[in-house]
């Protein structure tokens, strides 16, 4: 079963587009267990024309289309669609009858993260908060090796040629060097490689190149031979204008870039930059020549002219100010001007090289273009293409990260829980809470129908865990209004599954009913003292520790005790307070990324009987006290936050999309 593999491909190919090479009748094609038949050709996509003619109407119109979005492709393309597939098989031979049989292919991998988000970027980029965030990036990277271990397993690509591939984004250079170099040798251990013929390209910004030169010399090193940067204007009044970074800050910036990237050694260097911006009424002059042959001057091998695409960006409210006989004159001046400069392009392309008979693209992109070779994109929102299928990853419309890593969370074993977090107003006032730690995220308190409720319910179902907690990023989930009802329906949806409470234990007593349809609780006390318990619970009201126990005796209580240099000396005495009230489980718990240790008395002349994720277990004569260093735990929890994010990283802090 392709565990990993269904979920992610059933969606892809919801919006697949399947194309017939047959002109009489449809294309099957089969695998061991299973059949696919190729949708059959329009009768308008059965006629043929002069090739001359279709250059033409392409030239005429290349302003509105492009492979991604062909024209009118809402009716265009709407007879090839193919229906959501959730079949193991029917996923199966799609992807072997579009990809089985090749014996070379190319890749695309996506990096979606940015310094900032330019206002006239289109593609695929993801909040810049959540790009710089190195927990966020591992996750990332760790799903983008995932999805390539799954086309891997499914097409057998150790026996096909790698024969291009870029790395793009976004800015693939934002990410830490390591993770480029794990994704080369991932590559490499998956495709038939050799990084001497295997063209491969990444991109950079002017910022990066100039200010970590170790990481563009280790690009090189790793066998990348091609580099784009994206320069885009030369005039930095418009760069700030357009929420550039500080990469335009000064044309001396500019050069210390590009003599970086030639001391790493590259000699396939490309810079992109791109026309069609408004020009203000205040201004008497337009800056795009002067970018052009700003860079010109600079000596790559490859200039590459992108005109400004409105739809999608942030200046899209500007695109009625930009008249086509502009875009135009801008067009045809900077290919006059690339020309008499030694820079050709070749018919119809955009890019313009000063080597001669080298189109100047990277090789997956003049092969993907000119050869329609079939490539792989993997990552956030990427495109793949082969000579039946356009289809394109989650996220491509959305943009949203978690939408993409979520899918490949591996549920071949079991978590040691899943974690369902509420987030909203508190009862406590704890100045230790790990929500202090953590974005805030939305109130779900009143959420009757949780975000990705279905999906979290679905993925501890298929990774056969057996317990579930109910607990809170910043609130306590008995303030949840519709407790009673989750509870039932997480009975009825998993029969056998073991619910826990992890609570402050305040609304115990009120909402007993709703407390004993639990099979255990943690119940966080860190101190006996009133005034210790004040300082540390932020209220004076304690829970009614003796009735709770009491009232509740089908549910098992443990307590959850946080250390700190107010309550450290109380411990001895916490542990016989417990004892005596007939607590059986204790956890003495160091706040989360504090180095402080205080020595504990009580653990001095005793041995662990055993350790649990890496933390040792004691026993004081029946008490079970586990000290609990969340440092040194290990383990694996599936974690639905308030936000419908879905993370399997045990630390709360480094799931996508919630930490600081």
């Amino acid at each position: 079963m392709l565990s990993t593999a269904r979920q992610h491909l059933s969606q892809r190919l919801l919006k697949s587009i399947t194309i017939s090479t047959s002109k009489s009748s449809s294309f099957s094609i089969s695998t061991p267990s299973s059949s696919f038949t190729w949708q059959n050709p329009t009768e308008d996509d059965q006629k043929h024309y002069a090739v001359e003619d279709v250059f033409r109407a392409g030239m005429r119109h290349h302003h509105i289309c492009n492979t991604a979005f062909p024209i009118a492709h809402n009716t265009t393309i709407r007879p090839y669609r193919v229906k959501r597939l959730r079949d193991q098989q029917d996923i199966r031979s799609t992807y072997y009858g579009a990809y089985g049989s090749l014996s070379e292919m190319m890749l695309y991998a996506h990096v979606p993260f940015c310094q900032t988000r330019c206002q006239f970027c289109e593609y695929t980029v993801v909040n810049p908060k959540q790009g710089k965030n190195i927990d966020i990036q591992t996750n990332y990277f760790s799903a983008l090796y995932n999805e390539l271990d799954m086309y891997a397993n499914l097409l057998n690509t150790k026996e096909k040629n790698l024969i291009g591939f870029d790395i793009g984004g976004g800015t693939p250079s934002m990410a830490k060097i390591e993770h480029i170099q794990q994704l080369m040798e991932h590559v490499e251990s998956k495709f038939k490689t050799d990084w001497n013929t295997t063209a491969v390209s990444i991109e950079t910004t002017p910022k990066i190149a100039a200010a970590e030169p170790d990481k563009i010399k280790a690009y090189y090193e790793m066998g990348i031979r091609r580099i784009s940067m994206g320069l885009q204007t030369t005039d930095f009044r418009q760069a700030k204008e357009m929420n550039r970074d500080d990469a335009n800050a000064s044309t001396d910036y500019i050069y210390k870039s590009v003599t970086n990237i030639r001391n790493a050694g590259f000699k396939s260097f490309n810079i992109d930059l791109m026309y069609g911006f408004p020009i203000r009424a205040t201004r008497t002059d337009d800056p795009w020549l002067k970018t052009v042959q700003d860079t010109i001057d600079l000596q790559p091998e490859h200039i590459t002219l992108y005109r400004m695409r409105y739809k999608g960006t942030l200046m899209a409210h500007l695109a009625d100010r930009v008249k086509l006989d502009q875009i135009n004159r801008q067009e045809s001046q900077a290919r006059e001007l690339l020309n008499q400069s030694g820079y050709i392009g070749l018919t119809g392309k955009n890019t313009f090289s000063r080597v001669q008979g080298n189109s100047g693209c990277s090789a997956y992109l003049d092969k993907r273009v000119r050869k329609a070779i079939p490539y792989i994109g993997i990552g956030l929102g990427a495109q793949s293409f082969s000579h039946h299928t356009l289809s394109y990853n989650l996220g491509a419309v959305t943009k949203k990260l978690q939408q993409y890593i979520r899918t490949h969370i591996n549920t071949s074993e079991p978590f040691e829980f899943g974690n369902i977090l509420f987030s909203g107003p508190c009862n406590q006032k704890c100045p230790f809470c790990i929500g202090h730690q953590l974005l805030k995220t939305p109130n779900n308190l009143r959420q009757e129908t949780l975000k990705n409720l279905d999906e979290f319910i679905s993925l501890i179902k298929q990774s056969k865990t057996s317990k579930i907690i109910l607990t809170g990023t910043r609130t306590d989930p008995q303030l949840y209004k519709y407790e009673e009802k989750l509870i039932n329906r997480l009975r009825h949806d998993l029969p056998n599954i073991h619910i826990s409470l992890h609570t402050n234990g305040l609304l115990a007593i009120p909402k007993m009913k709703t407390f004993r349809m639990y099979d255990s609780s943690t119940i966080s006390i860190n101190s006996f003292h009133p005034q210790t318990y004040y300082k540390l619970h932020g209220v004076k009201q304690m829970p009614n520790l003796k009735n709770i126990l009491k009232e509740a005796t089908n549910v098992q209580i443990k307590l959850s005790c946080i250390l700190t240099e107010d309550n450290i000396h109380q411990v001895e005495e916490y542990l016989q307070t417990a004892k005596h009230l007939g607590i059986k489980r204790i956890a003495l718990r160091h706040i989360y990324d504090d180095e402080r240790r205080w020595p504990i008395p009580a653990f001095q002349n005793k041995q662990p009987i055993k350790y649990h994720q890496n933390n040792p277990v004691y026993d004081f004569d029946g008490l079970q006290v586990t000290h609990w260093i969340f440092d040194k735990t290990s383990g694996r929890s599936l974690n639905l936050f308030s936000d419908g994010t879905l993370s399997d990283e045990y630390l709360l802090t480094k799931a996508p999309n919630q930490s600081v």
